[in-house]
C-alpha cells in the first residue's frame, strides 16, 4: 500500500489552483514530509498543530486544514485501521497562539552581555546565566551546585564559563554566591532575584515571574533560529515556557546522547561563535616554543595577553663538563605546539607569524576549517602525558595509515584513566595498545601505552 503521505501528495499536485486545498496540504506534507510509515500516527498529527501554531496559523485556521487532511485519510483508509485523528482532538481543540517577541528581544540582547568583563557588575550572575543558557537540561540547583570538578557538556562556551570563574579565585564551587550557610532554599531565592536584577539591567524583560523557564524560553528562541526540528527541541526541554506552550502538544521522545550534545553545540555555537579552543600550529624549522611565543607577543600583544600554551615534553639528563649532569626537556612531539584562543582569532595571529609557524586545519582543502581540540580531550591528553614514562614516544601521523581500524574507548583506572579516545588493537604480547588524539581530519597524534584490559571501557560511535 502507498502510503497516505505519497496520497496527499498526488491530491495537492491536482489541487489546480485552490489555495485553501494547497495551503491545508503543503502545512501537513511540510511537517510529515519524513514520515516512511504508510499510515498517520497520532504523535505526527499532534507535531503537525504544533507546527501550525509555530506558523502562525489561527485556532480557526488550524481547525479547517486538520479537518481537510482528516476528510482525506477516512478516503484513502478503507481497510479499519484506528483513525488517529480522533486522539488528537485535544491538540487541534486547544487555544494556544505563538506569541515570542519579548523572548526573541531578549534573545538579542545576548551579544551585549558576551562583551562584559570580570569588571563588570554581576559578572558572576552572568556567567551563571550563560551556564544555563547553553546547558537547558540544567536546573537552578545543578547551576547553584556546580563544581569545578563535576562532569559539564563538551561546550567550548561552558569551558569558558569555567575557565573565566577559575580566575576570580572560586575554590570549589563554580559560582560562589555568597553562600556562606545559607539553605537551599534560601540560597536559589536569592540567585533568582540578583539574576533577574543582572539581566533587566542589560535590557532583557520578562512579563511573567522570572523563573528557570525565562531562561529556556531564550535557548528555545535560539534553537527554533537554528531550525531545530520541534519533535527534537520538545525532548530537550523539561518545563515548557508559557510563551511555547504549544510545545506540551508533542510527547517527548527518545534521542540519543549524541544528538543531544549535538543539539546542545549548534545553539551554543549561535548564541556565541568566539569561544577559546585549543589549536595546533606546526613550527618552521629552526624554531622553538619559546621563539614563537615572543614572536607572537611582540607582534600581537593585544591577543597574547589571553592565550595558552601548551608544549609536552620529559626530562632527559646527559654529561657535561666534569661528569657534571646537565638536564634537558625534550619534546615529546618536536615541531608542534599546541595553544588556546578565540577562534577569530587565529588568523590574525598567523597573519603575523606565518613566516615561523602555520595552523593546523581540518583538511588540506584551501577553505578547511582551522582543526579544533575541545578542552575535555586536551585535558585527557595533558593528564596522560604527565603520566607517561621515559619510553613513551608520540608520534604525528597520517590517520588513513591505520586510525579507522580503531574502537572508541574510555579507560576507567590506571595511568590513563579518564581518557576517552581512539585505539588499536593490542600492540603486542603485554597488552600494549595504540591511542591516538586526533588533530585534524587526516592527522592524529599517536603513543603506545600499557593498559589493562579491565580498565578499558568500548564506547558507541
Amino acid at each position: 500500500m502507498s502510503s497516505f503521505v505519497n496520497y496527499v501528495k498526488s491530491i495537492l499536485a491536482k489541487a489546480d489552483g485552490n489555495k485553501f486545498t494547497s495551503s491545508a496540504l503543503s502545512s501537513f506534507i511540510s511537517s510529515v514530509r519524513l514520515n516512511v510509515s504508510p499510515y498517520l500516527t497520532e504523535d505526527e498529527l499532534r507535531l503537525w498543530v504544533a507546527n501550525m501554531i509555530l506558523s502562525g496559523f489561527k485556532k480557526t485556521t488550524r481547525k479547517r486544514y486538520f479537518g481537510k487532511v482528516k476528510t482525506l485519510y477516512n478516503e484513502w483508509s478503507s481497510d479499519g485501521h484506528p483513525n488517529p485523528f480522533g486522539k488528537a482532538v485535544d491538540a487541534i481543540e486547544c487555544d494556544y497562539d505563538y506569541n515570542s517577541s519579548q523572548t526573541k528581544a531578549n534573545l538579542e540582547i545576548i551579544p551585549r552581555l558576551l562583551t562584559k568583563t570580570k569588571d563588570s557588575i554581576g559578572w558572576e550572575y552572568i556567567n551563571a546565566f550563560f551556564y544555563l543558557l547553553y546547558n537547558v537540561e540544567a536546573t537552578l540547583a545543578d547551576a547553584i551546585n556546580l563544581k569545578f570538578d563535576d562532569p559539564i557538556p563538551n561546550l567550548p562556551q561552558i569551558d569558558d564559563i569555567m575557565v573565566a570563574m577559575k580566575d576570580t579565585k572560586q575554590l570549589k564551587y563554580v559560582f560562589g554566591l555568597n553562600r556562606g550557610t545559607k539553605r537551599a532554599p534560601q540560597l536559589q531565592r536569592e540567585f533568582l532575584d540578583d539574576l533577574v536584577a543582572t539581566l533587566q539591567m542589560s535590557g532583557m524583560k520578562f512579563s511573567e515571574k522570572f523563573s528557570r523557564k525565562s531562561i529556556t524560553a531564550i535557548w528555545i528562541a535560539a534553537a527554533l533560529s537554528c531550525h531545530i526540528p520541534l519533535n527534537e527541541l520538545r525532548s530537550m526541554i523539561t518545563d515548557i515556557p508559557d510563551e511555547y506552550a504549544f510545545l506540551s502538544l508533542i510527547r517527548p521522545e527518545e534521542i540519543s546522547k549524541d544528538r543531544k550534545v549535538k543539539i546542545l553545540k549548534t545553539v551554543a555555537n549561535s548564541i556565541n561563535k568566539k569561544t577559546t579552543n585549543w589549536f595546533v600550529m606546526r613550527m618552521r624549522s629552526g624554531n622553538t616554543p619559546e621563539i614563537i611565543k615572543k614572536a607572537i607577543k611582540d607582534k600581537a600583544s593585544g591577543i597574547y595577553d589571553s592565550m595558552m600554551f601548551y608544549s609536552p615534553t620529559r626530562i632527559s639528563f646527559r654529561e657535561g663538563k666534569g661528569k657534571k649532569k646537565i638536564r634537558e626537556e625534550i619534546p615529546y612531539i618536536p615541531g608542534i605546539l599546541f595553544f588556546r584562543t578565540r577562534y577569530d582569532q587565529v588568523a590574525p595571529i598567523f597573519a603575523k607569524i606565518g613566516d615561523r609557524a602555520w595552523c593546523m586545519k581540518e583538511s588540506n582543502a584551501v577553505d578547511a576549517r582551522y582543526s579544533v581540540i575541545s578542552q575535555e580531550e586536551m585535558s585527557n591528553f595533558q593528564k596522560c602525558v604527565g603520566q607517561f614514562t621515559d619510553d613513551i614516544r608520540i608520534n604525528l601521523i597520517e590517520v588513513s595509515r591505520g586510525l579507522g581500524k580503531g574502537r572508541m574507548v574510555r579507560i576507567t583506572a590506571g595511568m590513563m584513566k579518564d581518557y576517552q579516545g581512539k585505539i588499536e588493537d593490542v600492540y603486542d604480547d603485554k597488552g600494549t595498545r595504540i591511542f591516538f588524539l586526533q588533530i585534524s581530519n587526516e592527522k592524529a597524534l599517536k603513543w603506545t601505552a600499557e593498559v589493562d584490559e579491565a580498565f578499558i571501557e568500548p564506547l558507541n560511535e
